[in-house]
């Protein structure tokens, strides 16, 4: 990432010099070749948001800010994104619980 060159004026991360609004349309070429190099053969491009909503719930980011990071207007779309591990909710419900402990 730090070594994507930025275009002035341009906002986008990926930038494309070919493009009338400087935003790169279809990055499936693109796609490919990563996947290749990393070895990562059944990686969509989507599981990548999935995975960030896992990773900001995680984080403690709560689902209406999630929901907001990835553009969804309904927040139980997000909640289909925001796969939580069975660790993470045993911990959860026990801080609940602790509520009720003295």
């Amino acid at each position: 990432m730090e070594k994507l060159k930025q275009q002035p004026g341009n906002p986008y991360v990926f930038c494309s010099n070919t493009h009338k609004n400087g935003r790169i349309v279809n990055i499936e070429k693109a796609w490919q070749k990563i996947r290749k190099r990393a070895d990562l053969n059944d990686v969509r491009i989507h599981d990548l948001r999935h995975s960030f909503a896992s990773f900001a719930i995680k984080q403690g980011l709560d689902l209406y800010q999630v929901a907001k990071l990835l553009g969804h207007k309904n927040i139980r779309t997000t909640t289909r994104y925001a796969h939580l591990a069975r660790e993470d909710l045993i911990k959860a419900s026990n801080i609940v619980g602790g509520v009720f402990v003295k």
